[in-house]
């Protein structure tokens, strides 16, 4: 599978992807399904950080179809990592399109950023302590997911 999402605390997930998706693939498919479900079944706006530095999102109909589950009302703000600069490219597509779609929306911009430590710092202007009690070491490296 090219992804993984974990819930971290009550409003944050976390999102792992492990290879570049395939545009048309039933993985896309369940993907966005299960982004679609997180969201409809939260109480609360949710935040997300995604780690790129393995593989994203690449495809313009798949960002297309990103953005419009991101325009979801308990989604409230995401952070994303990764030193691949096609990675940063493809989000700047991302929140060009979420602007255009936007129609007075004000919420948060995804952010790419170079470093984890960016990305979580970015989570906690948005809502303060949201990153507190996580075991940001043993989430990073992978651990959570082989463990």
């Amino acid at each position: 599978m090219s992804y993984k999402i974990l819930l971290l605390k009550p409003t944050l997930y976390y999102v792992k992807w492990s290879q570049i998706p395939k545009a048309n693939s039933p993985e896309m498919q369940r993907y966005f399904f299960e982004m679609n479900a997180i969201l409809d079944s939260e109480a609360q706006p949710v935040y997300f950080l995604s780690d790129l530095r393995d593989g994203h999102i690449t495809n313009a109909h798949l960002l297309l179809q990103l953005a419009r589950v991101l325009d979801h009302k308990n989604y409230a703000g995401g952070a994303s990592f990764s030193q691949n600069n096609n990675a940063n490219r493809d989000l700047r597509i991302l929140n060009y399109i979420k602007t255009a779609n936007r129609n007075g929306n004000t919420k948060a911009p995804n952010k790419v950023f170079f470093t984890p430590q960016e990305a979580l710092e970015y989570l906690e202007e948005m809502m303060p302590t949201i990153t507190d009690g996580v075991d940001w070491d043993e989430i990073l490296s992978g651990q959570i997911f082989h463990g």
